[in-house]
């Protein structure tokens, strides 16, 4: 009997430990190439933005954040196509700030096939003090090019995110 309790709370700490598991890479955007992008993620944004990753300055006393000076449309996304089952509950944790901030749009999707089905929100706010933003979601039952994307529209001002990380819910991992 006290065998089979040592085994399941082994087991049950393996278990805490994998739903623990950030699938993000690089979320705290810790790696950086030598032209200042971070692996792992694809910013886009208009000829006039820079897109800085800095070491230094995230929330906590974390190590590294994303900041976005812009004025028009960006988004920052990184592929999570073989890493997301289908089927699968997650949660998205991210922190985000903006400094003299304003846009149409503001958000956080995962993008599944294309435009054709995504999930997340679509109107944060991006609010002078770091905000911790999080969000439960499923996938559908099947998963083709799905990607993490951060994303403003008409966007002035400064946007700052760190902290990205993406756990499975799913009680089977």
């Amino acid at each position: 009997m006290k065998k089979t309790a040592l085994l399941l709370a082994m087991l049950l700490g393996v278990s805490a430990a994998v739903l623990a598991d950030n699938l993000v890479k690089n979320g705290e955007f810790k790696k950086v190439t030598t032209k200042g992008a971070a692996f792992n993620w694809s910013p886009y944004k208009p000829k006039d933005a820079v897109v800085k990753f800095f070491t230094s300055g995230a929330p906590d006393g974390g190590y590294a954040q994303f900041v976005i000076p812009t004025a028009g449309n960006f988004s920052l996304r990184q592929n999570m196509t073989p890493v997301l089952r289908p089927n699968t509950k997650y949660k998205v944790s991210f922190k985000m700030r903006g400094r003299d901030f304003t846009a149409k749009a503001l958000g956080m999707l995962f993008i599944n096939d294309g435009w054709s089905k995504n999930t997340g929100v679509k109107n944060l706010v991006a609010t002078p003090e770091w905000k911790e933003h999080k969000l439960v979601f499923a996938t559908p039952d099947y998963n083709r090019y799905v990607f993490l994307t951060f994303f403003g529209s008409e966007a002035k001002g400064t946007i700052e995110l760190a902290d990205v990380e993406v756990e499975s819910l799913d009680e089977d991992d």
